[in-house]
């Protein structure tokens, strides 16, 4: 067994054992909780209406708009699924309204706009969107569509820069940009980054034979 090999296992085991006491503690505490909120439960059950105290009136309110919310994204999706995206656009911003911090409304809002081809108003839903969420790969991978494919910016070195730094290096990204580079004709780039990903998956033949497809660009 290599070295490698080693340090999986232990790593494993080890994540195994957080796993085990972690849900030790909780099943212990749920069955504590239970046992106390026994006769709260009850109480709950059996109070009227009229007496709901200025907590349950909120709760109650937060659950109407979260389902209200739901509805209007769902009848969003219905939407465009159809080819509306006028009344899907107009759902997506009900939804926003009820729920301001969420993100979603907005990059759906921005793939409409982008179906639509108006490439400007999807880059401010989506931006907006990132101001919610900035770790969001699909608004990113959407916005990209807008920049390059929309706006034909050829420039977008400092766009990939902020959002695989953003995303933590994701993968998905991290590709997406060495497939930028091969698009605009920067194979020397975009070829240190699949020998980069070779390095970390050296069996992954999709990687070698985009390495080779590069490499006899270059030599061409």
């Amino acid at each position: 067994m290599s070295e490698k090999q080693k340090k999986n296992l232990i790593i494993i085991g080890v994540i195994l054992v957080i796993l085990l006491f972690a849900g030790f503690y909780y099943k212990k505490s749920r069955i504590s909780n239970d046992e106390n909120n026994t006769n709260d439960e009850i109480d709950e059950i059996n109070q009227s209406p009229d007496a709901l105290t200025p907590a349950d009136s909120d709760s109650t309110e937060k659950s109407q708009i979260k389902l209200a919310y739901d509805e209007y994204l769902q009848q969003g999706i219905g939407y465009e699924t159809k080819g509306d995206l006028i009344n899907a656009i107009d759902s997506y911003k009900k939804a926003s309204e009820l729920s301001p911090e969420n993100y979603v409304p907005y990059s759906n809002i921005g793939s409409a706009y982008l179906s639509m081809k108006k490439y400007a108003d999807a880059e401010t839903a989506l931006l907006k969107a990132l101001e919610l969420d900035p770790t969001s790969v699909s608004v990113y991978v959407k916005l990209y569509d807008v920049y390059f494919i929309g706006m034909r910016r050829v420039t977008l070195v400092g766009f990939f820069k902020n959002a695989i730094e953003k995303t933590n290096g994701n993968i998905s990204l991290i590709k997406l940009y060495a497939s930028y580079l091969e698009d605009v004709a920067d194979f020397e780039s975009a070829l240190k980054i699949w020998e980069s990903l070779l390095v970390a998956e050296p069996d992954n033949a999709s990687y070698k034979a985009k390495i080779e497809t590069l490499q006899k660009k270059i030599k061409a």
